[in-house]
């Protein structure tokens, strides 16, 4: 159920699965808002739907429109969702190590405060992206965190090859 345009699929077979996905959820097409999405910090607030052709490029969104679907498309990146029910605004974010590590959930953490949004109220959801078992990374890519902070060390454990490490994605981001 490929719903993201920028993949191989043909426009037709996504634009055919964003319709499912719509229907399940019971919005139409023209509710939907998605970006361009390319592993920044970048959040905008979305006040109301766009065109697929006008997306903005950016990470995350949040809004306090109802009606205003956000959409974040990932493959193994984390998408996050955030949710402030009392003051009714809501954020998508698209994280993978280069935009979490950049503060994309904090920027859109940012952009849900400027509609209202208390972080004490804000209730996140991590969804489904490459499990830690499966995300091998090199020396430089661990060293990296670690220079960045000692406390990165909990997301690294050793894999099979000498010199490498396996990434806890979902950790990282939920930290």
């Amino acid at each position: 159920l490929n719903c993201g345009f920028g993949s191989d699929d043909t426009p037709e077979n996504v634009a055919r699965n964003r319709e499912i996905a719509l229907q399940h959820l019971g919005v139409g097409e023209g509710d939907l808002v998605t970006t361009y999405q390319v592993h920044s910090a970048t959040a905008v607030r979305v006040s109301e739907p766009w065109q697929r052709e006008q997306s903005p490029e950016a990470d995350a969104m949040a809004s306090d429109r109802t009606g205003v679907v956000l959409g974040i498309l990932t493959a193994d990146c984390a998408p996050v969702l955030f949710a402030d029910s009392t003051a009714r605004v809501v954020g998508a974010a698209h994280a993978g190590w280069r935009g979490a590590r950049a503060g994309v959930l904090e920027a859109c953490l940012e952009e849900m405060r400027g509609l209202g949004a208390d972080l004490s109220n804000i209730s996140a959801a991590v969804g489904p992206c490459i499990a830690q078992n499966s995300y091998e990374v090199g020396p430089e890519f661990r060293e990296n965190f670690m220079a960045e902070s000692p406390d990165n060390e909990k997301f690294f454990a050793a894999a099979a090859r000498a010199n490498y490490f396996m990434f806890d994605l979902t950790g990282y981001v939920e930290n």
